[in-house]
């Protein structure tokens, strides 16, 4: 398991520390709050990437934002660590959950409905589901060990997540209410990274036997049925996130030495391509909704920060949208023309085109934004 994934799931969902041994939950320091309210209601406050956190420039007014806003909502952690929505022009803030434990990991439901969370408010970190605004919190899970990494079918009726309730990390289905809860296979090997099929028939994962070293790629149907391994022998593998058209399962693989590259496999298993191979470090593949692009997160070399690429699988070309400001935690828009990502160590979202033009626009303060469908 990569050294530095606890930097890069970093104080949002989920640490997984080096040998996939043990799932724990990150901590960070608060970041410093803004007060926005001494701002001119006739202006527009922009920090953009090339200036500190600490600068809030102040531009003439405009009829629009910078960025477009029209489209959905985003939720986020904000630093008292409860989970907030925003628009994307940064109106409409509201705060959803109120723990003194803290919440993390919001994920949206398929047809933005409804959002399932991680929290510790009954003792340990557990699934919960809310609606839209917050109302009608329900606790999923109950039991001692570890619940997380929580992913929706396509048709939002089951949930995937990830539990070691039973001694090590398997993927578990229920359904979006809690009940019918099940082990995905019967099989005693570990297994990380959930994901599913577009059409929500299938779902793949990583797995890795007993005093096993090599970790596998394996898809099997959503009823635990007709396993077949895509890949093996791999030092390590991560980040498993299936195309929305169906056509590729994109992972990170430690190729040695630590060193971690994007990959991308067919979901037949018949073909596998390397998005880059300069990288030290690939990690947190997320696919666009526009067929073709995908967005990860990279480090060129030992020393580097972490950089927010786009890349085309067929080109191979790729921009770096941030430039070394240690970006994480980012989503894609609904559209597929901009992201939101999180910057810098202390958090801080930021908006910016996924084309690369324009200026990055700061939106609030907080990490792990997820833009809603």
């Amino acid at each position: 398991m990569k050294q530095l994934l606890s930097l890069a799931f970093a104080l949002g969902f989920l640490t997984l520390t080096c040998a996939c041994n043990q799932i724990t939950e990150a901590t960070r320091t608060p970041s410093a709050h803004v007060d926005r309210t001494q701002i001119p209601a006739s202006e527009v406050a922009v920090r953009t990437a090339t200036q500190p956190r600490s600068t809030v420039v102040q531009v003439s007014p405009i009829s629009t934002p910078p960025i477009g806003t029209t489209d959905g909502r985003i939720a986020f952690v904000d630093e008292h660590d409860d989970i907030v929505v925003i628009n994307p022009d940064g109106s409409g803030r509201k705060t959803l959950s109120h723990t003194t434990w803290g919440e993390h990991s919001p994920r949206w439901s398929p047809d933005g409905c409804q959002i399932a969370f991680v929290s510790k408010r009954d003792g340990n970190p557990e699934v919960y589901v809310m609606n839209a605004d917050g109302t009608d919190q329900k606790r999923l899970t109950a039991n001692p060990g570890k619940d997380l990494y929580t992913q929706w079918s396509p048709d939002g009726q089951t949930i995937a997540f990830l539990s070691d309730r039973e001694g090590k990390w398997k993927v578990y289905l229920m359904a979006s209410d809690g009940s019918s809860q099940r082990r995905l296979t019967a099989g005693d090997s570990e297994e990380l990274w959930p994901t599913w099929s577009p059409n929500g028939k299938k779902v793949a994962f990583a797995a890795r036997q007993d005093n096993s070293n090599a970790w596998e790629i394996q898809v099997v149907n959503a009823d635990g049925s007709n396993k077949r391994v895509l890949t093996d022998n791999w030092l390590d593998v991560e980040d498993l996130t299936w195309s929305p058209d169906g056509r590729w399962i994109a992972f990170t693989a430690d190729v040695g030495n630590n060193v971690y590259r994007l990959k991308i496999i067919s979901s037949d298993g018949a073909s596998i391509r390397e998005i880059r191979t300069d990288s030290w470090v690939d990690m947190h593949p997320s696919w666009s909704p526009k067929p073709g692009k995908i967005a990860f997160i990279s480090m060129f070399h030992e020393k580097d920060g972490q950089h927010l690429i786009v890349a085309d699988i067929e080109s191979m070309a790729w921009t770096d949208l941030t430039d070394d400001i240690h970006a994480w935690g980012f989503s894609w828009s609904p559209d597929g023309e901009r992201l939101a990502y999180t910057r810098g160590a202390q958090g801080g979202i930021w908006i910016i085109n996924s084309n690369g033009s324009g200026q990055p626009v700061f939106l609030v303060d907080g990490r792990d934004p997820q833009w809603s469908p």
